[in-house]
């Protein structure tokens, strides 16, 4: 029998005590560490001996990857040190069952959010397999120089580019990896070319993104005890014209919102937990991780997450040696997710200081933070710029649905602010650590504003993302409470909450009308039409594009000719006189063509009405998309 060392009690004892084959694993990660950092090229050796300038990003990766781990190993020292605070044994937590704010058949209650689900998916399949958009191409990293379609794309590059490189504030390697890994699964069932490209396949992860969030919010109101608020916040969601646009499209924001909830189910599942296991501590902090590694400001959003986590600790834990345990267990879960992560982070860290400036496009129109809390609430902007106005007649605002029907407006304004106080104060009074929660994201969303500017150099903020799963819940919960206005009487209070969400869906009807018929961007469509005109034609047939927006129409016509000048245009012309050939000048974002004093010239002869005769018009759900083609007149003697 072993003898035993009765000077040292065994759960004082490192290798002894309860989840020691944990401690032992972080011990030899934090030797294999220590070891790989002490024969690896250090940093300033990196630097001595960097002469070749192509070698530049690849010295970033290896100096923040040294870096990176060299965190992680005085987080794993650190983590040793200090075992027995987040290592101890688990506090014997009374179970307290908590009462359902009501009593709901749950199988009626799943089959109408599936059914929502499914009509959300129904509302955003046009965009889905819709054309690219000119942000979506820039966000791919698109180049009309690359030979074929699918290299005009950077999605398709190396792991090492996409985990690691970090050229821009625009740039999200979360989002890069997740389309690298559904274009390739798409590309090998499909059994397609290596040409080819799907626009399904790019908006794949975002669109089942999208579709979870609204089963989410079914999910969590319904575990909160409002299960009809979880019903009306799902559909609302679903026939929200902004998540219906910008949540599917190529970009952060869906699964921004979608990462935003299993963040809010994370954390109300690990406080309510009364095992005290690691599981939901881990899951909370690599969901932490993944919203860090998707936007710049991730990372300020992981720490207001952590703080709220701690706050509702203290709120909800009298017992000191309780409090102290659930503390301990969320800032050692967070470090071991910073520890895991920290190579990918500090390699990204150490680009930020050379980062490009972003290109504005489209950014200019997307409004000011009134607008925002606008698109919020309804999805459109509060009022439409004059230039868009001009442009076509694809645009909603609450300006012109004010113009037009103000009394209908005013009345959504009011009931809408009113339901979101309502629901607010229902929230904190039955499950305030839920409110704080969404306190917490509707603080970060404001914060966001700030960061954009500091952070991305651009007025891209993702305030939108952030308030949008807060504001509807609120504003669901609030407009619910309407059944209870007039006791005894459930028809009049079941019209009543019926005509307001009706006011609700009446104000933007308009727009998510345009999201099902129109794709975000016309390049299919025109191009589907000039492949039959060019059947239809017997003479030599040229296509040129003009300015701005040629090279994601090149995507789709490869054959199509980009030209930039005035001059460019003018040879064109001359070459078909001589040539007898029918000439098509495809011209676009005709406004942002417009503020480039280069274009003038060129601008004026295809409006002349002399030489080119506008034949069709193509327009977007994107009103800057609009696409005019021009056909060149033959000359009169």
């Amino acid at each position: 029998m072993p003898k035993r060392n009765i000077f040292v009690r065994q759960e004082n004892s490192f290798w002894r005590a309860e989840g020691k084959w944990a401690r032992f694993s972080l011990f030899i990660i934090f030797l294999v560490l220590l070891g790989f950092l002490g024969t690896a090229v250090k940093p300033w050796e990196t630097i001595q001996n960097s002469s070749i300038p192509d070698e530049h990003s690849n010295n970033h990766f290896s100096i923040g990857l040294w870096y990176g781990f060299l965190t992680s190993l005085i987080i794993l020292l650190m983590l040793l040190i200090t075992w027995k605070k987040w290592s101890l044994p688990k506090p014997k937590i009374k179970k307290v069952s908590e009462k359902r704010a009501e009593k709901s058949q749950p199988s009626t209650y799943w089959i109408l959010i599936i059914l929502i689900v499914i009509f959300g998916g129904f509302l955003r399949w046009e965009l889905v397999t819709g054309s690219l958009s000119w942000e979506e191409y820039k966000i791919l990293g698109g180049s009309s120089e690359r030979s074929t379609p699918v290299e005009s794309l950077t999605f398709s590059e190396n792991w090492t580019n996409i985990l690691l490189d970090y050229p821009s504030s625009d740039k999200s390697h979360l989002l890069s990896a997740v389309l690298k890994v559904s274009h390739s699964v798409w590309s090998f069932f499909a059994n397609v070319e290596r040409v080819k490209f799907s626009e399904f396949a790019l908006r794949l992860p975002n669109f089942c993104a999208s579709l979870f969030s609204i089963l989410l919010v079914g999910i969590l109101l319904k575990n909160w005890g409002f299960g009809g608020a979880g019903i009306l916040c799902s559909f609302l969601l679903a026939m929200h014209p902004w998540h219906i646009e910008r949540g599917i499209l190529v970009g952060p924001d869906g699964i921004l919102i979608f990462l935003l909830l299993i963040t809010i189910l994370s954390i109300i599942y690990s406080i309510n937990d009364q095992t005290g296991k690691w599981r939901s501590w881990i899951t909370l902090s690599i969901v932490q991780f993944l919203i860090s590694y998707l936007i710049p400001q991730g990372i300020f959003i992981a720490i207001g997450f952590m703080i709220c986590a701690i706050v509702l600790v203290v709120h909800k834990e009298a017992n000191y040696s309780n409090r102290s345990f659930f503390i301990n267990r969320i800032i050692a879960s967070h470090a071991l997710g910073l520890a895991a992560f920290s190579p990918l982070l500090f390699t990204n860290m150490i680009q930020i200081s050379e980062w490009k400036k972003i290109p504005t496009y489209g950014y200019e129109y997307l409004g000011n933070t009134i607008d925002s809390i606008s698109k919020t609430l309804w999805g459109i902007p509060f009022s439409t710029p004059q230039e868009m106005i001009d442009l076509s007649i694809n645009t909603d605002s609450v300006g012109i649905s004010f113009i037009n029907n103000p009394i209908i407006t005013s009345i959504v304004i009011l009931t809408s602010i009113a339901a979101i106080v309502t629901g607010f104060i229902q929230t904190w009074l039955h499950k305030e650590g839920v409110a704080k929660i969404l306190v917490t994201i509707t603080m970060l969303g404001t914060l966001s504003i700030l960061l954009s500017s500091i952070i991305s150099q651009h007025p891209q903020h993702r305030f939108v993302s952030l308030m949008i799963i807060p504001i509807l819940i609120f504003m669901s919960i609030g407009l619910i409470q309407s059944l209870t206005l007039f006791k005894n009487r459930y028809l009049l209070s079941s019209f009543l909450l019926l005509l307001l969400v009706s006011l609700q869906l009446a104000i933007n009807s308009k727009q998510r009308k345009l999201t099902f018929n129109l794709s975000y961007s016309p390049q299919k469509e025109i191009n589907k039409h000039l492949q039959q005109r060019k059947i239809n034609l017997d003479k030599p047939f040229e296509i040129v594009s003009y300015g701005f927006g040629g090279d994601l129409m090149k995507l789709y016509s490869p054959d199509l000719k980009v030209i930039r000048t005035s001059d460019k245009l003018k040879e064109i012309i001359k070459k078909s006189k001589n040539q007898n050939q029918e000439v098509l000048v495809l011209f676009g974002y005709r406004y942002l063509n417009s503020m480039n004093p280069e274009n003038k010239d060129a601008i004026a002869l295809l409006d002349s009405g002399t030489r080119f005769h506008m034949s069709r018009k193509f327009i977007g759900l994107d009103p800057m998309s609009e696409h005019e083609i021009f056909r060149l007149l033959p000359e009169t003697n």
